[in-house]
């Protein structure tokens, strides 16, 4: 289409210019034949007021020609340049449509690498999310497992540390998510336990209070001093069940132990107030006092 366009436009600018040399030649041509066949009759004085009057009848037909052959070149000369203009409007449409193709190219392209850079973040927070999350679990168990022979001299112990890292860590980093990785440290950003052991600081005071007074079991004193720490991920649970009072007495001596090490893990990864920790080991450590002296049964 644009090649036959082109064409056209091609031959009519020929014809314009053919025209343009008719405009010019014929009336010329015909003027000089009418000097050579009549030009004897003619009167060229210009001082005689015929001249000037008579001239345009005398020169008519070249006249005629001229102004004929001037408006068909005008007319064929304006087709010619609305063609140009319809052909240059023609090119605007095709490079707009060009244009539109390449932004849109460029759209696809920028959204390709927009989802490119997010799987790549995506891969790259996946990696340093469980990187961290390896890290805090080698961590908190060579933690347990250094402390856990102050637990009980025996080694044959009758509990055991129940670590549960999805807790705990989700309590430690609540902003981490495997797709978006925005804390790096190995301590918590705020006391995320803080209100727990406030609670389990109350829950203390009132087990001191009834062990007083000697209206607590071994269950429900095993049952307040571990089940209320469920929460924070560290826990420690007996090995097996028994039946036995004197095991039983056994296992919540270690779990007096093994509070001093939960108090440790939590105040090291910030989770807590170093003074409510230390309100608490005050408030066990006269528990274990009292449960010494006491006779549960």
């Amino acid at each position: 289409m644009g090649n036959f366009n082109n064409n056209l436009i091609a031959k009519w600018r020929e014809r314009f210019e053919v025209m343009v040399r008719l405009t010019l030649g014929i009336p010329i041509i015909l003027a000089g034949l009418q000097l050579a066949l009549v030009g004897n009759q003619l009167s060229f004085d210009l001082t005689k007021l015929a001249t000037w009057t008579n001239t345009e009848k005398v020169f008519a037909l070249p006249l005629g020609a001229f102004a004929l052959f001037a408006a068909v070149t005008s007319l064929i000369g304006l087709y010619h340049r609305s063609m140009l203009l319809n052909r240059q409007l023609e090119k605007v449409q095709e490079q707009i449509a060009i244009s539109n193709k390449q932004f849109k190219r460029s759209e696809e392209q920028f959204k390709l690498s927009q989802e490119q850079f997010a799987l790549a973040a995506k891969k790259e927070n996946y990696y340093f999310y469980t990187e961290h999350c390896k890290k805090i679990n080698e961590e908190v168990s060579e933690h347990i497992n250094n402390l856990e022979s102050f637990i009980s001299e025996n080694k044959n112990k009758y509990g055991r540390f129940l670590f549960d890292f999805r807790i705990f860590y989700e309590l430690c980093f609540p902003e981490n998510k495997y797709d978006s990785m925005l804390v790096f440290e190995h301590k918590a950003q705020d006391f995320h336990y803080e209100e727990q052991l406030t609670k389990y600081k109350e829950i203390l005071s009132q087990l001191l209070l009834n062990s007083e007074f000697k209206r607590i079991t071994n269950d429900d004193l095993y049952s307040c001093l571990i089940k209320n720490l469920f929460s924070s991920g560290l826990t420690y649970v007996p090995k097996y069940l028994d039946r036995d009072s004197d095991n039983k007495s056994k296992i919540i001596y270690e779990v007096f132990n093994s509070l001093e090490i939960i108090f440790q893990v939590l105040t090291h990864y910030r989770l807590v107030k170093v003074e409510t920790c230390e309100q608490c080991k005050h408030l066990i450590k006269k528990l274990e006092q009292a449960y010494i002296g006491a006779n549960f049964s």
